[in-house]
């Protein structure tokens, strides 16, 4: 019935009396701005990554748990809406999807319960001259066993250790590197083999 009226005044909300389906939970959210209470918040949702975006895209007035299943390829912003409603296990369709993104929105998409693990190559869009930690950086490769590319030249912070973990784990050919600490021959090679953006020591004797 929900889906039938075209407009409502203020802020409506919704209370269901009984489960829902994807189509419906839908439905409901499109047309529906204020808190939706559902009467089972562990229903199974498997369809379109788009459609089961949209029915959880609202705003609940419990957590959803319900297990999501995806039956094509999904976006990041698809992935991230689906991931940040549901604490249920994700099954992706497809789990080599390429995902591109400031490493907020990555880490957002990736960091659930997915049913295997993720493997798509990731691009890190963050601006040039942003500050992002080694350790940030390095948290997130447990998010995909993909390639992952930092796109721009973000400055890199953190220990001599972690940069070059970062130097394993990513590609960052123009990022540029500030080490924290005393650094080896080893770890300055590795780290100036990586990159042709500027290094800043902090010992330079």
């Amino acid at each position: 019935a929900v889906a039938d009226v075209d407009t409502f005044s203020g802020t409506p909300t919704a209370v269901l009396s009984n489960a829902h389906t994807l189509a419906e939970l839908k439905a409901i959210n499109n047309k529906i701005d204020g808190t939706i209470t559902l009467n089972d918040y562990t229903v199974a949702l498997s369809g379109s990554s788009a459609d089961i975006a949209d029915a959880l895209s609202g705003t609940f007035a419990a957590q959803y748990t319900g297990n999501v299943t995806t039956n094509n390829d999904h976006t990041l912003a698809q992935l991230k809406t689906i991931n940040d409603q549901t604490s249920g296990i994700i099954t992706l369709d497809n789990k080599a999807v390429v995902l591109s993104g400031t490493l907020v929105e990555l880490d957002d998409a990736l960091d659930g319960q997915f049913a295997e693990a993720y493997t798509g190559n990731v691009t890190i869009t963050n601006a040039a001259g942003q500050t992002i930690t080694a350790g940030d950086l390095n948290n997130f490769t447990t998010r995909t066993s993909g390639t992952r590319t930092i796109q721009n030249a973000i400055n890199i912070t953190g220990t001599t250790i972690s940069l070059d973990q970062v130097c394993d784990n990513f590609i960052a050919s123009t990022a540029n590197f500030q080490t924290s600490d005393a650094h080896t021959l080893a770890q300055l090679k590795k780290i100036n083999d990586e990159t042709s953006g500027t290094i800043t020591l902090n010992n330079y004797s």
